[in-house]
């Protein structure tokens, strides 16, 4: 866990990722602040946020998911956010330092049924965020400890990580799975990893849509999303037909 393996790592992704791939990171261990700057620890020099914005810039990715477990990783979002990417810290600030717990309800949370609040049969980063948030604070009840994490997500693009999805937070988040790679679900078949693309493209746009519901007149937004919800049957009903 140093710089250089760190570095390596990101450039072995590089090299295999393309405009459609989904980037997923994820940071388990320590982080400090001074602050002014925060810093996940490594083996020799630690890595700033401004340091991994790096990396990830150089990715050719569509989507990029930011999971920093570590203590004062909330500094970690304002630097990181950006369009596309969903930014998740286990501590709301850089203040909270001790250690955290965050990654083994996360990580469990992307395999654990009853994460699954839709009941669609797959878990997004939403739902695993919700999951381990919730986990989190469960444990430290338990212990009858006051909880010193407090986990937060971005995916607006704002810089501004909330405990639970609101102002605009969470519809990119909400489309966004483990297991959503339309090449590695479609196998060689090219219309079928075509369709797969577009349904996730339209099911962002129907989540994006109804975060600006507020913004919107009521007949715009109804209008919009008629239209929006009939494109998304239509692309399943190809799909369907493509799978028989």
């Amino acid at each position: 866990s140093t710089a250089q393996e760190v570095r390596k790592a990101f450039d072995a992704i590089k090299g295999s990722a393309n405009s459609e791939s989904l980037l997923f990171v994820i940071l388990m261990g320590h982080g400090s602040f001074d602050g002014q700057q925060a810093k996940f620890n490594l083996v020799g020099p630690d890595f700033s946020a401004k340091d991994f914005l790096s990396l990830l810039s150089a990715v050719p990715a569509r989507r990029v998911v930011f999971v920093n477990c570590a203590s004062a990783s909330g500094e970690f979002v304002k630097p990181l956010s950006g369009g596309n990417r969903v930014v998740i810290t286990a501590t709301r600030s850089g203040s909270e330092q001790n250690a955290t717990v965050f990654a083994e309800h996360f990580i469990a949370a992307l395999v654990e049924p009853s994460a699954d609040s839709d009941k669609n049969n797959r878990i997004s980063i939403l739902e695993a965020f919700n999951y381990a948030s919730q986990t989190t604070a469960d444990w430290y009840k338990k212990k009858d400890r006051l909880a010193s994490e407090h986990a937060v997500i971005d995916d607006n693009g704002d810089g501004l990580g909330h405990e639970e999805a609101k102002d605009g937070d969470g519809a990119i988040a909400k489309t966004t799975y483990l297991d959503s790679n339309p090449v590695a679900v479609a196998g060689t078949d090219a219309d079928l990893t075509r369709l797969f693309s577009e349904r996730q493209k339209a099911e962002e746009a129907v989540e994006k849509l109804k975060s600006r519901k507020d913004e919107m007149k009521a007949e715009e937004y109804e209008r919009e999303l008629e239209r929006l919800l009939v494109e998304l049957a239509t692309i399943n009903r190809s799909i369907k037909a493509k799978q028989k």
